[in-house]
């Protein structure tokens, strides 16, 4: 098995879980694009965090801010086994 390694059905033994940090206020496409994401929003930087079945999203959200000219501030991302968390 390879990268995001599924079994059959197309179930995924792994997801991405990612964290943020931006230099501006996100637009509401972050959220209506992507299910399990929070966004929160301070003084001008704004957090986004969640998790995704599939590490080509994570490269979707990174893309979309590049091309919003968003300065990416910091940059988190986990490979994690599902059902288990990472603290």
């Amino acid at each position: 098995m390879r990268q995001n390694e599924s079994v059959s059905g197309g179930q995924h033994l792994f997801q991405w879980s990612f964290s943020l940090l931006v230099d501006t206020q996100a637009d509401i496409w972050v959220t209506n694009c992507f299910d399990n994401v929070t966004v929160e929003s301070h003084e001008n930087k704004t957090r986004i965090f969640g998790s995704v079945e599939d590490i080509s999203a994570v490269y979707g959200l990174i893309t979309g801010l590049r091309d919003m000219a968003t300065t990416i501030l910091h940059l988190e991302i986990r490979r994690e086994r599902k059902g288990y968390a990472s603290n």
